[in-house]
């Protein structure tokens, strides 16, 4: 692989945290971006907070270009650390495009559920643009997608090395995807919150609210269980079950 930039991480005026990651290119040419977030800037951004902002989520903004896949490294105690601090905090992914919500108290949950010592042990986060869902899948099943299909996957990685797959959670969450404004006048009928699944070649709605935001973008929040690809479709047919 060859390294492309240098990592950093540094709390922005709104409280939220700006990643700069290590990029890199591997062997099929895909641009993989890595950063690891130490427990104790997440902390330390969490208690100088402004006044103004959502005392219940941090936010760790990534570019939104310059990758194909995005990996965010944290130690796995942070998530019960910060619920020490808030019981409700969120810890929440956003770039330009889209923004992944996770409450700590779910992903807690979830790593709970293997009975392996955190100590050690580090959760990974993985983002796909370039996922096994296609141009060509979506045309065999009827649909086109009017926003970045992303593929997202979180695993924990235990001290020994044995490794993971969260594959669901016991709660929904949230993600909110960025419609273009090509679209803003389309029906709001003709377009549906799915999750797709490549293995089967099959995609399923999920629930999901469209609003638009401040500046007059038009967002669906999209509420998915699952490590799973998840877009906005537009489509005319009932989803396939």
């Amino acid at each position: 692989m060859t390294q492309e930039a240098t990592q950093s991480v540094q709390q922005n005026s709104d409280g939220s945290l700006s990643v700069n990651p290590t990029t890199v290119t591997d062997s099929n040419g895909h641009k993989v971006s890595q950063v690891s977030v130490d427990t104790k800037t997440i902390l330390d951004a969490l208690d100088h907070l402004p006044s103004s902002s959502d005392k219940d989520q941090v936010v760790l903004q990534i570019p939104s270009d310059g990758w194909d896949d995005f990996e965010l490294d944290f130690d796995a105690e942070l998530f019960q650390k910060l619920l020490y601090k808030n019981s409700k905090i969120v810890l929440t992914i956003q770039s330009m495009f889209a923004a992944f919500h996770f409450p700590a108290s779910t992903v807690q949950k979830s790593l709970e559920q293997f009975g392996v010592p955190l100590n050690g042990a580090h959760v990974k986060l993985r983002m796909s643009k370039k996922s096994l869902v296609n141009d060509e899948l979506l045309h065999q099943l009827g649909v086109s997608s009017v926003t970045t299909p992303i593929d997202y996957k979180m695993n924990i990685i235990e001290k020994s090395g044995s490794n993971h797959t969260m594959n669901q959670f016991d709660s929904y969450t949230k993600h909110l995807l960025n419609v273009p404004s090509s679209f803003s006048e389309t029906t709001f009928s003709h377009l549906v919150g799915v999750m797709i699944d490549p293995a089967t070649g099959k995609y399923y709605p999920v629930p999901a609210i469209f609003t638009k935001d401040s500046k007059g973008i038009l967002q669906a929040q999209i509420y998915g269980r699952n490590n799973a690809v998840y877009a906005v479709v537009q489509n005319s047919k009932t989803p396939r079950r």
